[in-house]
């Protein structure tokens, strides 16, 4: 065990290496002083690994092993999640679809699903959303809310960071959230929202209408509701084993780790959970007879 701990330690130190190098980098440092400070650390870091490639045969590949297999699963998780995200088709928020959310928050035939529904979005620009969402809200059964809104949660590099930026889609109907987060920052998206709320709110820039449903309701924004989505891997696909292998290992993967509702920080009560298939490579190519 000490030989493995010893040559773990050993690339540890090289990686940081590595990371501290990109991060001089990204901060603009002068080209010199990134190429010195590398340098010094490379020399003393080499020679440590140098003295202790001799104890790969005394227990140090069982570091490699399980280095490799916690590395083979990274590479699954980055496969699948940048193959999901080409897939999703975004679409404008003309003026077109606004005005069809605002005529749908209004109609009083169908039944209102929500006060406040917010859909979880990846889109930080308040002019373009995920076709998914517009097709959660307007399939039948259509979701009636007095106001949508697309909240788009983005984890920042500073640490501490907790700021917001609101977008009036449409006065009173539609909004678009954008929430910056600090990395060290535990995000809870349910809390933050209210606040969000209520500042608009006190700002003057958000108003609810107090219906007979609401005449009774002690909150002044009433009840709220997170859609959260979550894609599975469609029957339709007609996929190569390997990419089907490491499709079906992200989608495995996705299972046992954490769910979206504590990732974020939402309550459960005021979750609802959607799920849509996802086509990778569609199943043309079938001959089907009738007899």
């Amino acid at each position: 065990m000490e030989a493995a701990f010893g040559l773990s330690v050993t690339l540890t130190m090289l990686i940081t290496t590595f990371l501290i190098t990109l991060y001089l980098k990204i901060r603009k440092v002068p080209l010199i002083a990134i190429v010195l400070i590398t340098s010094l650390f490379l020399a003393v870091e080499m020679s440590f690994l140098i003295a202790n490639l001799q104890k790969l045969h005394e227990g140090g590949w069982i570091m490699l092993v399980v280095g490799g297999l916690l590395t083979g699963l990274m590479l699954i998780w980055y496969y699948g999640k940048t193959s999901q995200d080409k897939l999703i088709a975004r679409t404008q928020l003309s003026p077109l679809v606004l005005q069809k959310l605002k005529d749908l928050s209004t109609n009083s035939k169908i039944r209102n699903h929500a006060t406040n529904l917010i859909y979880l979005t990846s889109s930080d620009s308040p002019d373009t959303i995920e076709n998914r969402v517009l097709d959660s809200i307007f399939q039948a059964p259509a979701k009636r809310a007095d106001i949508y809104w697309f909240l788009h949660v983005k984890v920042t590099d500073e640490p501490y960071t907790l700021q917001y930026e609101a977008s009036a889609l449409a006065i009173n109907d539609v909004y678009h959230v954008v929430l910056h987060i600090g990395f060290r920052i535990e995000p809870k998206v349910d809390l933050f929202f209210r606040k969000i709320a209520m500042e608009l709110m006190a700002k003057g820039e958000l108003s609810y209408e107090k219906s007979e449903e609401r005449k009774y309701d002690t909150d002044d924004f009433g009840d709220y509701r997170f859609v959260v989505a979550n894609s599975f891997l469609s029957y339709d696909n007609n996929l190569p084993y390997w990419r089907n292998f490491l499709i079906k290992s992200y989608y495995n993967l996705k299972l046992i780790g954490v769910k979206e509702d504590v990732n974020f920080g939402l309550d459960a009560s005021n979750v609802i959970w959607e799920r849509y298939p996802l086509v990778f490579a569609k199943a043309d190519q079938i001959t089907l007879v009738r007899i």
